[in-house]
């Protein structure tokens, strides 16, 4: 939370009105130091909350901070099935993706394919993980510690065991201690 930011990736709610003050609340505290990168499913929904967004005064000098992402998704909650980005041993900016199985009693199915559309359209490269998890259950603090839920192994049974696991973990993740 304390390194400096290129950029912080956002997820409109469009069908939560409601919310659109806080969202906007948002872009104006993090447009004055990085980009927004908001993901919406259309054209038409950039141009509504860029309207909404211009409506509100918050804009201003820092318009060319927002940008718009189409790549419908069906979450907000961007954290649990976004990629996860760092660099590799020789400062390439990169990530990986885990597959994203949401909750099921919630409408989520759109949002297992974002990371990949996300990585298309910004150029970065992205492994695809053969990892289950539901969001929030794989984090990292970017200073080697990872941290993962007992739901990561329940959900990944091609694991024999939690090693396996951690083995794996290993292979596509640089980490010295998981907690």
């Amino acid at each position: 939370q304390w390194e400096s930011l290129d950029a912080v990736l956002m997820s409109w709610c469009i069908f939560y009105a409601r919310l659109w003050r806080l969202h906007a609340d948002m872009v104006a505290g993090i447009i004055p130091v990085a980009e927004v990168h908001i993901t919406v499913p259309s054209e038409w929904w950039a141009r509504a909350v860029w309207a909404y967004l211009t409506q509100k005064g918050i804009l201003g000098d820092f318009a060319h901070h927002v940008k718009f992402l189409i790549l419908p998704t069906d979450d907000v909650w961007i954290r649990d099935y976004g990629p996860m980005l760092g660099y590799d041993a020789s400062g390439v900016r990169g990530g990986v993706k885990a597959i994203y199985d949401h909750l099921p009693f919630y409408p989520q199915g759109r949002d297992n394919a974002m990371p990949m559309g996300w990585a298309k359209h910004t150029q970065t490269p992205l492994t695809p993980m053969n990892l289950h998890i539901e969001g929030g259950n794989l984090l990292t603090d970017g200073d080697g510690t990872l941290f993962m839920t007992e739901k990561v192994i329940k959900a990944n049974p091609q694991f024999a065991t939690r090693s396996d696991l951690e083995d794996y973990l290993h292979t596509v993740l640089d980490y010295d201690k998981l907690i």
